[in-house]
């Protein structure tokens, strides 16, 4: 073990147990450690690898002492083992201190690259988030992901699929955080390196780079990135609706609706041959929201069609994020299909696909509720769009940035009708939540 090593260059620099043991550690467990009697953990490893090199300094003597020497694969299986134990707590809500679970993902991040490191990372990550400290999370992955860029794996080992969750967790915040630039860079990178390994490159990676192009306004990138996955002899079904929407999605962002609503119908068509009703009944809400966001006479019919499919599908039998765009896709197409509908039924309809998104499908409540503001300026349906965010805040179901954005625009809609004590609440919200465009936001409102 490594006690030896400590031992060994402690006497070389001349010095005795109590002038390395110094505030931190008694001479009795130096003692201890030096004879291989106790397990050396991550943190008094560092901690005596920077007194050595102190005394080094202070005596003027050269020492050839590397703190990678005194780590190896059982300390990283104790620093695993001491982190599991915090989580235990955790989940037994022992712990609430926000700086003894930084503390705990400190200490772990900088283990030694393992099989286990990367789990267990993701789930003290988590918990962290959930306290509003995403920044703080992201900036140790990227720690983290330069760790495995810059190690050197034998051939036989795939770095990709231990480090797969904080490249997902990396896309997540650059997509929410909107920086397009970054998550292209990224995704590239895994990308040439499964390419180099002979990895096969899942179809997210194309959707992802697709979308950030997409965003980024690169839209010829976008296509020909669908386009290289399309051409891929193995895909499924699913995947192939997917890749469908993304283009449909782009050519919308282009102002081009026609080949929009072309591909909306590819993936109509396909996911109703396959049986796939999830992704039939979103591909139809899909092609009835774009046709009310940009109407076109010439291509009414097959729109009046697809809202008559729409209102023939069972709720029961497809899922809750398929259920809440098909509820708003209905409210929408109601207004647009159906003669002498109200507001107040119109809103009513609203406020349906509204309250379903809250309670069964949160994944799909930013787009909803996205789009129920944009649609509407009735003030009760607003303040139960307010009041729904607001929850999901105190909760922490959505991070920071969605919870921002969706605070801003509801801001500008309730500050319009002169409702400013929400504005008030709204701006005493933000200036709680951490992040740095959050400030601007308060500026704006």
């Amino acid at each position: 073990m490594n006690g030896s090593i400590i031992k060994s260059k402690r006497k070389e620099l001349g010095i005795n147990q109590i002038d390395l043991a110094g505030k931190e550690l008694s001479r009795n467990q130096l003692s201890y450690i030096e004879n291989n009697k106790t397990n050396l953990t991550h943190r008094t490893a560092k901690y005596i690898h920077y007194n050595m090199h102190l005394h080094s300094w202070l005596l003027g003597k050269a020492i050839n002492f590397h703190f990678d020497e005194l780590l190896n694969e059982d300390e990283e299986y104790l620093v695993f083992r001491n982190a599991q134990k915090i989580l235990q707590k955790i989940e037994m809500n022992k712990i609430h201190s926000i700086s003894e679970l930084i503390e705990t993902f400190e200490l772990y991040a900088y283990a030694p690259i393992g099989f286990l490191k990367i789990p267990l990372l993701i789930q003290i990550a988590k918990k962290i988030e959930n306290h509003s400290e995403q920044n703080f999370v992201v900036d140790i992955y990227e720690k983290v992901l330069n760790e495995y860029r810059n190690a050197d794996f034998p051939k036989e080992y795939n770095p990709y699929l231990k480090i797969r969750p904080v490249i997902n967790e990396l896309i997540l915040y650059y997509n929410s955080n909107m920086q397009y630039r970054k998550m292209i860079d990224l995704i590239q990178y895994w990308r040439a390196e499964l390419i180099n390994s002979e990895v096969e490159i899942l179809p997210s990676i194309y959707f992802n780079l697709a979308l950030a192009y997409s965003k980024l306004g690169s839209f010829d990138l976008s296509h020909k990135t669908i386009d290289s996955f399309l051409a891929m002899k193995k895909k499924n079904a699913k995947d192939e609706i997917n890749a469908y929407t993304i283009k449909a999605n782009t050519y919308f962002r282009e102002n081009k609706f026609i080949e929009s609503f072309a591909w909306y119908q590819k993936g109509m068509h396909l996911s109703q041959v396959e049986g796939l009703k999830d992704e039939y009944a979103l591909a139809l809400s899909n092609l009835i929201n774009a046709y009310v966001s940009e109407y076109n006479s010439g291509i009414q019919n097959t729109f009046i069609e697809a809202y008559s499919n729409l209102l023939r599908i069972d709720q029961g039998t497809i899922g809750p994020k398929a259920t809440s765009f098909l509820l708003y896709a209905k409210a929408i197409g109601a207004k647009f299909f159906t003669p002498n509908i109200s507001a107040e039924q119109y809103c009513k309809l609203l406020s349906e696909s509204l309250v379903f998104a809250f309670n069964y499908s949160h994944s799909s409540f930013f787009n909803i509720v996205s789009s129920i503001i944009d649609e509407t300026d009735n003030y009760d349906l607003l303040v139960q769009c307010l009041d729904f965010v607001l929850l999901l805040e105190e909760e922490s179901s959505l991070d920071d940035s969605k919870i921002s954005s969706l605070l801003i625009i509801l801001g500008r809609k309730l500050s319009k009708l002169e409702k400013h004590e929400h504005v008030f609440k709204i701006f005493d919200v933000l200036n709680n939540l951490k992040g740095e465009n959050h400030g601007e936001s308060q500026q704006t409102l």
